[in-house]
């Protein structure tokens, strides 16, 4: 299947991540619509349109170096952020 972007051009695949997921906190950031729905919501819409339109692929060895090495270096930086006694405490 041909896709816009090659699953093996890999710096324009991560540069089109990286930027999708920068457009996506904006979004969140900016508009009260987007915050309703979450950034992580948009960026994972966004994705799922693009790779059905055919922009970019739906394999590529970047998106296994996301889900080895990024998304759980970004759990605990998540965590680092969250207040633990409050969630404690509101969640019985």
């Amino acid at each position: 299947m041909n896709t816009l972007i090659q699953p093996d051009d890999t710096w324009l695949l991560w540069g089109f991540l990286a930027g999708w997921a920068a457009i996506s906190i904006y979004l969140e950031q900016k508009y009260k619509w987007a915050s309703r729905i979450s950034g992580a919501i948009i960026a994972l819409v966004g994705a799922m349109l693009l790779a059905n339109f055919n922009i970019i692929p739906t394999e590529s060895p970047v998106y296994d170096t996301v889900w080895t090495y990024v998304v759980p270096l970004a759990i605990p930086l998540l965590l680092f952020r969250s207040n633990i006694l409050k969630i404690w405490n509101e969640s019985g």
